[in-house]
């Protein structure tokens, strides 16, 4: 389930025309965690990064990540 996340939130950066360098910017997060996120490292994405993403991207549905 975390791979498959973190695929899907890869895949929604790249859909953004961003890389994860430039959204972890624009979440104002550490660039680390978002690769962490993308690539199944560790936890999914917390709450309050979940927040952060759809504050960023209000049209964003949570719930199909």
């Amino acid at each position: 389930m975390k791979k498959q996340t973190g695929e899907r939130i890869k895949k929604y950066i790249e859909e953004l025309g961003l890389n994860p360098n430039t959204y972890a910017t624009a979440l104002k997060v550490k660039a680390q965690v978002i690769y962490n996120i993308t690539g199944g490292r560790y936890s999914l994405p917390s709450f309050d990064m979940l927040q952060k993403m759809k504050a960023f991207d209000p049209s964003l549905d949570v719930n199909a990540l």
